[in-house]
C-alpha cells in the first residue's frame, strides 16, 4: 500500500525534495528491505508497484549515481526475470500483463533518463548485453521487448563517437537478425490478434526495431556515408526487403506498419546524410514495390516523408544580414531534378499509375475498399504539386491523363466515397494550374462535389472546393455561377443556396482585390446554411 501511495505522489512531488521516495527507491533492490511476496495477485501488484515508482522516478534516480546502478541491477537481473516465474491463475492474466508492460516501461525509461550516466561510467557494453538477454525471454510480449530495444538504443546514441555505435549496433542488429530469418523461412503467424488480424512473428518486429532503435542526427561535419544507422540499414538492406516481401504476402499488417514507420523515422533523423546516401534510394523502390503488391496507407506515409526530405527545394530559416531577424530562405530550383528527386518523382509515378488503374477498374470499388490509402495517394501527389521542383515534372508525366481521369471519377462519385479521399482528390486538382484540367470538365467537377459537400455537411470540404474554384474567378467567375445554378445537385439546396453562392463567388471574381474576403463569405454563409438545414431537420 505504501509503495502504491507513493506512486501517486511521485509525479507530482519536487524530484529529491523529500525523505520518503529516495528511501523507498533504495530500499527496493535491497535485500534486506522489501520482502516481494512470489505468488499471485501480490506479487504480481507488488512488482507493478515498483516498476510504475520507478518509471515515474527516473529523473531523480538519473542524479544519483550509486541508486542508479543498483535499480538497473535489480530491474534486469531480480525483478523483470521474477515476474516470469509467477504462478499466475487464469483470472490474473491481465495483471500479470500490465506488470510486465510496466516493468519494462519503467526500464526503458531509466536506461533513456540516465543513458548520459550509464555512457560516462562505462556501463553500456554489460547494460547492452543484459538487455539482448532479457529481450531473447520470448515469455515476455514482443511489443514489450522492443521497448527495451528502443531504451538500449537510447543508451547507444548517447555514445558519441559514431564508430563505437555503429559496432555496437551491428551488434545489436545481426543478433536479432537470426530470429528475422528464421521468421522469414516459416513466416507461420503466431495466433490472432484482437481484431482477428494474424499476429505477426514475434522476431521480425524484434529485428526492425534492432535495426532503427538509435535516434542519431546528422552530423555538420564528417562522411555522408558513414552515418551509423543508415549503414547498418544498407548492410541488413536483403534481409529487410524479404521481411517486406512476407509481411506483405502474408497480411502481416503491423509488421508493414512498423518497417515503413522505422525507415521514415531513420531516414528523418538523418536527413542531411540520406540525401546522398544508398539507402534512400533502396527505400523509395520498395515503397512503390510494397504498395503495388497490396495497396496499404504505410508505403505512402513513408514515401510522402521521404519526398519531402529528398527533394531539391528546401526552406531553411537563415539570420537576414540587413535586419538581423530569422526569415525563410528557400533554395534556388534547380534545372534538371537530382537523382534522389527523380527516383522520388518515379517512385510517386507508379504509385499513381498503379491507383488510378484500379481506381478506373468498372466494378473494382477500390475507393470504396481503401478510402484511406486512396486519400494518402491524392495526398501525396497534391503535396508533390505544391512543391516546385517536382510540379513542372509532373506535369508532364505520360500518365497525367490517367490519373486525371482516375480524379474525375471519384469527385463524380464523391455522394458514395468517403469524404477524406474526395477531399485529397480536390486538393490535387487545387494544388496545381489549372492548366491540370481544361475547364470545361474542372468547373462543373468541382460545383457538383461542392453540392454534394453543403448536403452532407461535410465543412472542410465546402472549404477546400471554394478554395479551388478561386483557380477561375478572376477569368471566369460567370462560368462558375451559371454552373452552380444550373447544376442540378444544387438545386436541392435550401433556400436558393446555388444562386447566393455563385453570386458571392462571381462578385469575388470581378473584384480580384476582395477575392479572399468573397470566398470567406461564401464558405461562412454555407456554414450558417447548413445549421439552418440542420435546425429545421
Amino acid at each position: 500500500v505504501c509503495i502504491f501511495m507513493l506512486t501517486a505522489m511521485a509525479p507530482r512531488a519536487t524530484a529529491g525534495a523529500d525523505t520518503v521516495i529516495p528511501r523507498m527507491l533504495d530500499l527496493l533492490p535491497s535485500v534486506t528491505g522489501i520482502a516481494f511476496p512470489q505468488d499471485g495477485s501480490p506479487a504480481l501488484i507488488m512488482r507493478s508497484s515498483a516498476g510504475r515508482i520507478i518509471m515515474y522516478t527516473t529523473g531523480f534516480i538519473k542524479t544519483q549515481e550509486a541508486l542508479c546502478l543498483k535499480i538497473l541491477q535489480f530491474m534486469i537481473s531480480s525483478l523483470l526475470p521474477s515476474i516470469s516465474k509467477i504462478a499466475a491463475r487464469a483470472e490474473e492474466k491481465d495483471l500479470r500483463q500490465y506488470a510486465e508492460a510496466v516493468c519494462c516501461d519503467g526500464l526503458k525509461m531509466l536506461l533513456m533518463s540516465g543513458k548520459n550516466l550509464i555512457v560516462s561510467k562505462g556501463w553500456t557494453s554489460e547494460l547492452l548485453t543484459s538487455v539482448i538477454t532479457l529481450t531473447g525471454r520470448d515469455e515476455f510480449h514482443v511489443d514489450n521487448r522492443a521497448q527495451l530495444v528502443f531504451g538500449a538504443g537510447a543508451v547507444l546514441a548517447a555514445l558519441g563517437e559514431w564508430s563505437v555505435i555503429l559496432g555496437m549496433l551491428r551488434q545489436l542488429a545481426n543478433h536479432h537478425a537470426e530470429g528475422a530469418r528464421r521468421a522469414v523461412a516459416d513466416p507461420k503467424p503466431e495466433g490472432k490478434m484482437p481484431d482477428g488480424r494474424p499476429r505477426s512473428p514475434a522476431g521480425i518486429k524484434l529485428y526492425i526495431a534492432a535495426v532503427s532503435c538509435v535516434q542519431l542526427a546528422s552530423a555538420e561535419t564528417g562522411d555522408n556515408s558513414n552515418h551509423p544507422v543508415l549503414t547498418v540499414l544498407a548492410e541488413q538492406w536483403d534481409l529487410l526487403a524479404q521481411v517486406a516481401e512476407v509481411a506483405v504476402q502474408n497480411f502481416f499488417d503491423d509488421v508493414v506498419e512498423q518497417l515503413f514507420l522505422a525507415m521514415m523515422y531513420v531516414v528523418s533523423n538523418g536527413r542531411e546524410h540520406a540525401r546522398r546516401h544508398q539507402v534512400s534510394k533502396n527505400i523509395l523502390i520498395l515503397c512503390a514495390k510494397a504498395f503495388s503488391a497490396a495497396p496499404c496507407t504505410h508505403p505512402i506515409g513513408c514515401l510522402r516523408a521521404l519526398a519531402g526530405i529528398l527533394s531539391d527545394v528546401h526552406t531553411t530559416i537563415e539570420t537576414d544580414p540587413a535586419t538581423g531577424r530569422l526569415v525563410p530562405v528557400q533554395r534556388e530550383i534547380p534545372a534538371h531534378p537530382s537523382e534522389m528527386a527523380q527516383l522520388v518523382l518515379e517512385a510517386a509515378g507508379r504509385v499513381a499509375a498503379e491507383c488510378s488503374s484500379r481506381l478506373l477498374t468498372p466494378g473494382n470499388g477500390f475507393c470504396e475498399l481503401y478510402p484511406e490509402t486512396t486519400g494518402q495517394v491524392f495526398a501525396l501527389l497534391a503535396e508533390m504539386m505544391r512543391n516546385p521542383g517536382y510540379h513542372k515534372h509532373i506535369v508532364s508525366w505520360p500518365i497525367l491523363p490517367q490519373l486525371l481521369r482516375a480524379v474525375y471519377a471519384v469527385l463524380e462519385a464523391c455522394d458514395s466515397f468517403p469524404p477524406a479521399a474526395v477531399f485529397q482528390a480536390v486538393r490535387v486538382l487545387t494544388s496545381g494550374e489549372p492548366r491540370l484540367g481544361t475547364r470545361e470538365h474542372l468547373i462543373p467537377a468541382m460545383v457538383h462535389v461542392l453540392a454534394i459537400a453543403v448536403k452532407s455537411g461535410t465543412l472542410s470540404l465546402v472549404s477546400a472546393v471554394l478554395q479551388g474554384l478561386e483557380h477561375f474567378m478572376p477569368a471566369h467567375g460567370g462560368e462558375v455561377a451559371q454552373c452552380l445554378i444550373t447544376s442540378s445537385a444544387t438545386r436541392e439546396w435550401p433556400q436558393g443556396l446555388a444562386e447566393k453562392v455563385g453570386l458571392r463567388l462571381c462578385e469575388a471574381g470581378k473584384v480580384p482585390r476582395g477575392l479572399g474576403r468573397g470566398l470567406q463569405e461564401a464558405v461562412d454563409w454555407c456554414r450558417s446554411e447548413m445549421k439552418k438545414a440542420a435546425y429545421a431537420q
